[in-house]
Protein backbone atom coordinates (compact mmCIF):
# COMPACT_ATOMS: atom_id res chain seq x y z
CA UNK A 1 0.00 0.00 0.00
CA UNK A 2 2.95 2.32 0.93
CA UNK A 3 3.91 2.76 -3.31
CA UNK A 4 0.15 4.36 -4.02
CA UNK A 5 -0.46 7.60 -3.15
CA UNK A 6 -1.77 8.67 0.21
CA UNK A 7 -5.28 9.40 -1.14
CA UNK A 8 -5.27 6.12 -3.10
CA UNK A 9 -4.18 4.63 0.21
CA UNK A 10 -7.26 6.01 1.98
CA UNK A 11 -9.75 5.46 -0.56
CA UNK A 12 -9.03 1.78 -0.36
CA UNK A 13 -8.80 1.06 3.21
CA UNK A 14 -12.43 2.06 2.84
CA UNK A 15 -13.06 0.12 0.25
CA UNK A 16 -11.43 -2.57 2.29
CA UNK A 17 -14.06 -1.80 5.03
CA UNK A 18 -16.95 -2.01 2.76
CA UNK A 19 -16.09 -4.89 1.15
CA UNK A 20 -15.79 -6.41 5.13
CA UNK A 21 -18.94 -5.73 5.71
CA UNK A 22 -20.79 -6.91 2.73
CA UNK A 23 -18.70 -10.34 2.87
CA UNK A 24 -20.18 -10.58 6.70
CA UNK A 25 -23.56 -9.76 5.23
CA UNK A 26 -22.60 -13.01 2.83
CA UNK A 27 -23.01 -10.74 -0.33
CA UNK A 28 -20.68 -10.60 -3.17
CA UNK A 29 -18.37 -7.88 -2.93
CA UNK A 30 -15.57 -7.09 -5.84
CA UNK A 31 -11.84 -6.84 -4.93
CA UNK A 32 -11.13 -3.53 -3.89
CA UNK A 33 -7.90 -3.49 -6.68
CA UNK A 34 -10.23 -3.95 -9.64
CA UNK A 35 -10.52 -1.39 -11.29
CA UNK A 36 -13.12 0.01 -14.03
CA UNK A 37 -11.66 -1.28 -16.92
CA UNK A 38 -11.55 -4.87 -14.94
CA UNK A 39 -7.99 -4.71 -14.76
CA UNK A 40 -5.80 -5.24 -11.37
CA UNK A 41 -4.18 -2.63 -10.05
CA UNK A 42 -1.73 -4.83 -8.53
CA UNK A 43 -1.40 -7.76 -10.96
CA UNK A 44 2.07 -7.66 -11.04
CA UNK A 45 2.38 -7.99 -7.16
CA UNK A 46 -0.82 -9.94 -6.57
CA UNK A 47 -0.30 -12.57 -3.43
CA UNK A 48 -0.38 -16.00 -3.92
CA UNK A 49 -4.27 -16.06 -2.94
CA UNK A 50 -4.83 -14.22 -6.15
CA UNK A 51 -2.44 -15.56 -8.51
CA UNK A 52 -4.06 -18.93 -7.72
CA UNK A 53 -7.52 -18.11 -9.05
CA UNK A 54 -7.88 -18.06 -12.35
CA UNK A 55 -11.14 -17.96 -14.39
CA UNK A 56 -13.06 -19.78 -17.10
CA UNK A 57 -14.49 -16.62 -18.13
CA UNK A 58 -13.27 -12.77 -18.15
CA UNK A 59 -14.31 -11.25 -14.68
CA UNK A 60 -15.97 -8.20 -14.32
CA UNK A 61 -17.20 -6.92 -10.72
CA UNK A 62 -20.42 -8.19 -11.22
CA UNK A 63 -19.29 -11.41 -12.82
CA UNK A 64 -16.78 -12.85 -10.51
CA UNK A 65 -14.49 -15.80 -11.51
CA UNK A 66 -15.66 -19.13 -12.32
CA UNK A 67 -12.87 -21.62 -11.08
CA UNK A 68 -12.02 -25.47 -11.14
CA UNK A 69 -12.44 -27.34 -7.75
CA UNK A 70 -9.40 -29.27 -7.81
CA UNK A 71 -6.94 -26.38 -9.00
CA UNK A 72 -8.53 -25.06 -5.91
CA UNK A 73 -8.17 -27.92 -3.44
CA UNK A 74 -4.23 -27.71 -5.27
CA UNK A 75 -3.55 -24.33 -3.89
CA UNK A 76 -5.81 -25.01 -0.43
CA UNK A 77 -2.56 -27.42 0.04
CA UNK A 78 -0.61 -25.09 -0.80
CA UNK A 79 -1.21 -22.28 1.36
CA UNK A 80 -1.38 -24.96 4.46
CA UNK A 81 2.20 -25.51 3.54
CA UNK A 82 2.97 -21.99 3.30
CA UNK A 83 1.61 -21.35 6.79
CA UNK A 84 4.10 -24.70 8.52
CA UNK A 85 6.79 -22.57 6.67
CA UNK A 86 5.85 -19.01 8.13
CA UNK A 87 4.39 -20.04 11.63
CA UNK A 88 4.08 -16.20 12.48
CA UNK A 89 2.37 -15.12 9.26
CA UNK A 90 -1.31 -14.19 8.82
CA UNK A 91 -4.09 -15.82 6.76
CA UNK A 92 -7.45 -14.64 5.38
CA UNK A 93 -9.03 -12.37 2.74
CA UNK A 94 -6.63 -9.79 1.60
CA UNK A 95 -8.60 -7.10 2.33
CA UNK A 96 -8.94 -8.27 5.86
CA UNK A 97 -4.82 -8.64 6.43
CA UNK A 98 -4.51 -5.07 4.58
CA UNK A 99 -6.89 -3.49 6.59
CA UNK A 100 -4.74 -5.14 9.62
CA UNK A 101 -1.60 -4.03 8.56
CA UNK A 102 -2.90 -0.43 7.63
CA UNK A 103 -3.17 -0.11 11.68
CA UNK A 104 0.33 1.07 13.09
CA UNK A 105 0.33 -1.65 15.80
CA UNK A 106 -0.31 -4.42 14.55
CA UNK A 107 2.09 -3.45 11.63
CA UNK A 108 4.85 -2.88 14.54
CA UNK A 109 4.48 -6.20 15.63
CA UNK A 110 4.46 -8.22 12.55
CA UNK A 111 7.41 -6.10 11.20
CA UNK A 112 9.27 -7.13 14.51
CA UNK A 113 8.40 -10.98 13.68
CA UNK A 114 6.58 -10.64 17.36
CA UNK A 115 3.91 -12.54 17.84
CA UNK A 116 0.82 -11.35 20.17
CA UNK A 117 -2.24 -13.01 19.57
CA UNK A 118 -4.14 -10.67 22.11
CA UNK A 119 -3.71 -7.75 20.18
CA UNK A 120 -6.05 -9.50 17.00
CA UNK A 121 -7.79 -12.30 18.85
CA UNK A 122 -10.95 -10.07 18.75
CA UNK A 123 -10.61 -8.81 15.23
CA UNK A 124 -9.61 -12.11 13.90
CA UNK A 125 -12.76 -14.01 15.43
CA UNK A 126 -15.20 -11.17 14.30
CA UNK A 127 -13.68 -11.68 10.78
CA UNK A 128 -12.69 -15.19 10.70
CA UNK A 129 -8.45 -14.58 9.73
CA UNK A 130 -6.75 -17.28 10.86
CA UNK A 131 -3.72 -17.21 12.85
CA UNK A 132 -1.33 -19.61 11.79
CA UNK A 133 0.86 -20.32 15.16
CA UNK A 134 -2.35 -20.90 16.41
CA UNK A 135 -3.34 -23.52 13.49
CA UNK A 136 0.00 -25.44 14.16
Amino acid sequence: MKGFARSRQKSLTKLFQQEIKKRENKVMAPCPFLMKNNACMIYEVRPFSCRRIYSAHVCSRENPPVVNRQVMEAADRSIKELQRLDIIGYTGHLSYILYMLSSPAFLNTYKKGEFKPEEIMEFGKAHKIAINKMMV
